[in-house]
């Protein structure tokens, strides 16, 4: 963002300039922020703009279990960093496929693998999301980098809050439940409920020999409401 030049003596006339040129761009980017406010769930970064510098502002969660040697199924299980009661709350009878994934089993269909990025999104776990989409444009640690701003773990610049000020993609820093309205073959439509706002939104997924299945590129409609 350019510093505000001195405001009296001598520079005034040229600070001016310097201010209405300041004035014009910070207008610019907000009429860009009116036009592409939206974003997707299963890629959010294509809706957040800036360049980002850094990384999550304190570390970011780590779901996904790494077995350390353990090659015992229950035994990872027990290990899960997450609770029944916790993935319950959110999944209901299909809790135990989001377990299995975040233990380092495959998830067994679309919807299994975006049950597990909801439950990364509300845990705040950026590199799971990032590794569970395919994006032959960006790297795993670019993808990583966006999702720790949406999360809120990583800072922006302050020419980067205005450009984003009204992205309705922050609103996932506070999501407060979820739905899969259909499962059909590669396709999953879902809705994630929100403080103040709900994405519905219909995408595909491919798969993957690491994940089982990962978000594939492709979304049908994604609406914020």
């Amino acid at each position: 963002m350019p510093k505000l030049p001195p405001l009296g003596g001598q520079t005034m006339a040229h600070g001016s300039r310097r201010v209405r040129r300041w004035l014009l761009v910070a207008a610019v980017a907000l009429l860009l922020q009116v036009a592409f406010h939206d974003g997707a769930f299963v890629n959010p970064g294509l809706a957040i703009k800036g360049n980002w510098r850094g990384g999550p502002r304190n570390g970011s969660n780590m779901l996904l279990l790494r077995a350390e040697g353990s090659t015992d199924l229950e035994e990872r299980r027990v290990k899960c960093p997450l609770t029944r009661e916790q993935l319950e709350s959110d999944h209901g009878e299909k809790w135990e496929d989001v377990r299995d994934i975040l233990v380092g089993l495959r998830a067994p269909s679309p919807e299994a693998i975006m049950r597990a990025r909801f439950t990364a999104l509300r845990f705040q776990d950026p590199q799971f999301l990032a590794a569970t989409e395919k994006d032959d444009s960006q790297s795993i640690r670019e993808r990583n980098k966006q999702w720790s701003v949406v999360l809120g773990l990583e800072e922006m610049n302050t020419f980067d809050k205005l450009l984003n000020m009204n992205n309705d993609a922050f609103s996932l820093q506070k999501p407060v439940g979820f739905e899969v309205v259909s499962a059909d073959g590669e396709w999953v439509e879902f809705k994630i409920k929100c403080s103040g706002k709900t994405l519905s939104e219909k995408s595909r997924f491919i798969k993957d020999r690491k994940y089982g299945w990962v978000y594939g590129g492709e979304t049908e409609y994604s609406e914020w409401a």
